[in-house]
């Protein structure tokens, strides 16, 4: 079993709420859910993100990939955009650090889900 720690903010009014959840990638508990992971930024990788980013649906229930940071994210809108081609993207994103995001895009797929701790940041 992996286990992930994943931290949101939330805000509610001038309140800011940091909230940690593990998410148990386990065989028990991700069993009859469509799980698609990249394990690492990739064509096909790229094709998913900027598909979601325009809006388009899938049918997956929990999604595992490598997520870019902020700067990273502008080259993809960048290469959204048509302002630079997908080998530039490519090339600006070694430069970066991308770090690790699960969605759970189904309301099955929370089952994976424990809650951790939740604080006032």
């Amino acid at each position: 079993m992996f286990v992930y720690f994943e931290l949101f903010h939330l805000v509610h009014g001038p309140t800011r709420i940091l909230i940690a959840l593990s998410h148990h990638k386990s065989e028990s508990r991700h069993g009859d859910l469509d799980v698609l992971e990249f394990k690492e930024m990739t064509d096909p990788w790229l094709d998913f993100i900027a598909s979601c980013r325009a809006g388009k649906r899938h049918g997956h229930d929990v999604a595992i990939s490598t997520m870019a940071n902020d700067q990273a994210w502008s080259h993809v809108a960048d290469y959204m955009d048509g302002a630079i081609t997908r080998e530039q993207l490519w090339a600006l994103a070694r430069l970066g650090y991308p770090t690790h995001q699960i969605a759970s895009c189904a309301g099955s797929a929370l089952r994976c889900l424990t809650f951790v701790a939740a604080r006032e940041a």
